[in-house]
C-alpha cells in the first residue's frame, strides 16, 4: 500500500509539472505516465485529482470524446486497468467519439480492448426533456455516421462490426436510455430463451461446445442480452478458445466480444486457469487463418499478449 501511495505521489508530481491550472495536459504526457507507472496508477491519480467537476480525470475523458487519434490511444491504454466507474466513463467517451470518428472507434471495438457493446450505446440519461432531445439527436447522429462511414479496403470485416453496432443502436428503447443497458425487446425467440433459466443454461452448455452453430446462436443473442447474462455468454465463449480459436477470434473481429473477455481465464481456480491459458496459447500458435487474414493475425497477437500477461500474473503469485 505504501509503495502504491508513493507511485501516486510521483505521478501527481509528473502531471503537475505539465498541467498547472490553465495549462493543458496532452495525450503525449498521459501516455508517458502510463508507460512509466502503469495505467492503474494513472487512472487513480487522475480520478482523485479533485472533488469538483471537472477534475483531471474529467478533462481526460472529455479529450477522448473528441475522437482525436492520440486520445483514442490513451483510451486504449487505460481501458485494461479501469474499474467499473472509470470503464463506464471511457465507454461513454468513445460512444460520443463514434459520431465523429466511426471508423477509428469501431476499429478499437474490433481489435480490443473495447467491444461493440462498450461503445455502441447512448451515454445520455433521460432525466429531463432536454436530455431526451439530446439522446434522440445523439442516436440519430450515430446512425447517420455509421451509415455514411467508408469501410477500409484493407479491413472489410469492419463492415460486420458496423452492422453489429447499428443493430444495437437501433434496438435501444425510445425514452429509456439508462446508459444503453435497457434495450427494446426483440420480436423473436431469444428474449424468451434468456428469461427461462433452464433453456438459458442449455444454451450456455451448447455454446461451450464451440461448434459453429453454437457460436452462431451467440451472435444472435449477444445484442439483446442484459449485462449480467451477457457475462455468462462471454464466459462460455472464452471456454471454447482452446478448441476453436478461429471461431472465437472471428467473433472478436466482428465486434461481438472484446479481447479481454475471451483471452483471459474464465476460471477462478489457479490450476484450471493455467490449463486453460496454456491450452489457448498452444491453439492460437497452431491456428491457420484463411488467406493469412491480417486482422485475425493482429487479433491473435493481441490475444496472446493478454494470455501471457495472465500467465505471468499466476506465476508471480505462486
Amino acid at each position: 500500500m505504501r509503495s502504491l501511495t508513493l507511485l501516486i505521489l510521483i505521478v501527481r508530481l509528473l502531471f503537475s509539472a505539465t498541467w498547472s491550472g490553465a495549462a493543458e495536459l496532452t495525450a503525449v504526457e498521459v501516455m508517458k505516465n502510463i508507460q512509466a507507472l502503469g495505467p492503474g496508477v494513472v487512472i487513480e491519480t487522475l480520478w482523485k485529482s479533485g472533488e469538483n467537476y471537472p477534475n483531471d480525470w474529467d478533462r481526460v475523458v472529455e479529450k477522448i470524446a473528441t475522437g482525436e487519434n492520440d486520445w483514442l490511444e490513451v483510451a486504449k491504454a487505460l481501458k485494461p486497468a479501469s474499474d467499473a466507474g472509470a470503464s463506464e466513463d471511457l465507454n461513454g467517451a468513445l460512444a460520443v467519439a463514434l459520431v465523429k470518428r466511426p471508423v477509428e472507434v469501431l476499429f478499437l471495438a474490433q481489435m480490443g480492448p473495447f467491444s461493440v457493446k462498450d461503445v455502441c450505446f447512448c451515454p445520455y440519461v433521460d432525466e429531463t426533456p432536454d436530455d431526451a432531445v439530446t439522446a434522440d439527436t445523439f442516436l440519430a447522429d450515430v446512425d447517420r455516421a455509421l451509415i455514411g462511414m467508408k469501410i477500409p479496403a484493407d479491413n472489410p470485416r469492419l463492415g460486420n462490426v458496423r452492422r453489429n453496432c447499428l443493430e444495437r443502436i437501433r434496438g435501444i428503447k425510445r425514452g429509456d436510455y439508462r446508459r444503453g443497458w435497457e434495450e427494446r425487446p426483440p420480436p423473436n425467440e431469444w428474449r424468451a430463451v434468456l428469461d427461462r433459466d433452464e433453456e438459458f443454461q442449455a444454451l450456455l452448455n451448447s455454446i461451450k461446445t464451440g461448434t459453429e452453430d453454437a457460436l452462431k446462436d451467440f451472435r444472435a443473442m449477444q445484442p439483446v442480452t442484459d449485462p449480467m447474462k451477457n457475462g455468462y455468454l462471454e464466459r462460455a465463449v472464452a471456454l471454447t478458445l482452446p478448441s476453436n480459436p478461429l471461431g472465437v477470434l472471428s467473433m472478436v473481429a466482428d465486434g461481438y466480444v472484446g479481447i479481454a473477455s475471451v483471452c483471459r481465464s474464465p476460471f477462478d481456480e489457479r490450476g484450471s486457469s493455467l490449463k486453460h491459458l496454456y491450452g489457448s496459447e498452444g491453439a492460437l500458435k497452431r491456428a491457420v487463418f484463411p488467406g493469412g487474414d491480417p486482422i485475425l493475425t493482429t487479433i491473435r497477437r493481441n490475444c496472446l499478449v493478454e494470455i501471457r500477461t495472465s500467465l505471468k500474473s499466476f506465476e508471480k503469485n505462486r
